[in-house]
């Protein structure tokens, strides 16, 4: 729940620096700089939040539930590895 209620935090976060964005676009104003750099940095804490969390997870885990946590690690790995490559 906690590990939820902060990525819930830092999207809702990311959202309004995103509406801010695109006003700067609308407004033609060139220094949009900030707006970018909030997103990065909120997305960044994101990661950092869910690398915490699955770390927590570990601490939890009995010697009987590592590997089964270590195969998770390495789906969540090629999941998030980006798109395969679709030639033949």
């Amino acid at each position: 729940k906690k590990h939820q209620e902060i990525v819930s935090s830092k999207e809702e976060e990311i959202a309004v620096a995103k509406k801010a964005l695109y006003t700067a676009l609308q407004n033609n104003d060139t220094n949009i700089d900030s707006a970018l750099n909030i997103i990065g940095q909120k997305q960044i804490e994101i990661e950092k939040a869910h690398l915490q969390h699955f770390k927590d997870i570990k601490t939890i885990c009995t010697e009987d539930q590592m590997a089964a946590y270590n195969d998770l690690l390495k789906e969540l790995g090629q999941l998030f590895s980006g798109p395969k490559d679709r030639r033949p």
